[in-house]
């Protein structure tokens, strides 16, 4: 008969072994390694052309002719801000044209910049609507004959 005794293998598990031997441990399950790789698309297959068949070609489109747009005489800021010129010729301050049309902010672009080179084309002073002055008591925009004439194309049109 073959001495035995109890050994622990681990994770509290008795293992009953030959005295002097040392326990064997579980053999680790092999798990394939995972070798195979995603599918390959294979491309769409192309079609040979028929010979003898003509390529089909777009005919070309035909332009409309528009009628030229009349040009946009002033926005609703600036009709606003000519109006409010118009009823005080003696002209106003940025200040108080914002007050007035409850415009806050954009008079460089709206107005005209102070120093002519460096006014936007469409604003109202570099398209001769509005006279900047400069005065004792500040900067003053006054509405020119221009102006009057423009904005009564405006309010009738």
């Amino acid at each position: 008969m073959v001495k035995s005794e109890v050994v622990d293998a681990g994770g509290g598990i008795g293992v009953e072994v030959p005295v002097g031997e040392a326990p064997k441990k579980a053999a680790a399950k092999k798990v394939p390694a995972k070798t195979s790789a995603p599918a390959k698309k294979t491309p769409a297959k192309k079609t040979a052309p028929v010979k003898g068949a003509a390529k089909k070609t777009a005919a070309p489109k035909e332009k409309k002719e528009r009628a030229p747009r009349e040009p946009k005489l002033l926005g609703k800021p600036q009709t606003a801000i000519l109006t409010v010129l118009a009823k005080h010729p003696d002209g106003l301050t940025r200040t108080q044209i914002s007050e007035k049309t409850e415009i806050k902010s954009g008079f460089s672009s709206l107005l005209g910049h102070l120093e002519p080179e460096k006014r936007e084309p469409q604003s109202l002073a570099a398209r001769g609507l509005i006279k900047i002055v400069t005065e004792e008591e500040g900067t003053v925009h006054k509405i020119t004959a221009d102006g009057k004439k423009i904005l009564d194309k405006v309010l009738k049109g």
